[in-house]
């Protein structure tokens, strides 16, 4: 008998004699393995590869025991991931679930005096499957796919230049909105201005960093170091569970 290519559920063809009771217990079998059984793939990009699959569609991800839920167009982690249970106490830990996104700056970019400033993050250290980026204007917007509580956090470097105010700031891509900032005075030395918010943000939403500095002249970022040369400039967004 021929088998369905992900389920290995057995049917007859053409070239099989019929047996209606033999087919009924094989396809039983086959059923009976996948009951309550979320379906097995060794990682992230074995799941985001999987085509064909109907909102609804649970995948457990073997490498970190993690269960993951299509919704039609996007992964989301269900709860947490279950690791083995101790020795005489038995029972379970659970692993709290998250989907990572990392991105940094791939060059120092000019800031105008007092203006507002879209940075640009041209780098994706860690590609996450619930957040989208695209180019506006000087810089990048990022939009989340899920209604989640999301942890945003950002570092930006300010080169050397006069004194004056420095200051960044998450807002949406209208900057019409904003939902954390940092500033203050800075120079001549470099300066680093850093933010951290964590809040629920439904799906659609996007986010833009800016950044002003008022130097009374033009400056620039600075995004590389030296003994650590990347993430002088660098945004995560990290959707939690």
């Amino acid at each position: 008998m021929a088998t369905t290519p992900r389920f290995g559920l057995h049917y007859q063809t053409l070239t099989d004699a019929p047996d209606g009771a033999a087919l009924g217990g094989l396809l039983a079998e086959d059923i009976d393995a996948w009951l309550s059984r979320a379906y097995p793939v060794a990682n992230a990009a074995a799941r985001v590869a999987l085509s064909g699959v109907s909102a609804g569609f649970f995948a457990y991800q073997q490498d970190d025991d993690s269960l993951w839920l299509w919704d039609g167009s996007t992964w989301g982690a269900v709860g947490g991931a279950v690791s083995g249970g101790g020795g005489g106490g038995g029972g379970t830990s659970v692993a709290f679930a998250y989907t990572d996104g990392q991105y940094r700056a791939n060059a120092n970019q000019s800031l105008p005096n007092s203006t507002d400033t879209v940075l640009a993050f041209g780098t994706t250290e860690t590609s996450s499957d619930v957040v989208t980026r695209a180019t506006l204007g000087s810089g990048h917007k990022f939009t989340v796919a899920q209604t989640a509580l999301y942890c945003i956090s950002a570092t930006v470097r300010f080169a050397a230049g006069a004194a004056g105010n420095r200051f960044i700031e998450l807002r949406n891509s209208a900057q019409s909105a904003r939902y954390v900032s940092s500033g203050g005075q800075g120079g001549p030395g470099a300066d680093t201005r850093t933010f951290s918010v964590t809040r629920g943000f439904t799906a659609g939403q996007d986010f833009v960093v800016t950044a002003t500095q008022a130097s009374g002249g033009t400056l620039s970022t600075n995004y590389q170091g030296t003994s650590i040369t990347d993430g002088f400039v660098r945004l995560n967004i990290t959707r939690i569970g």
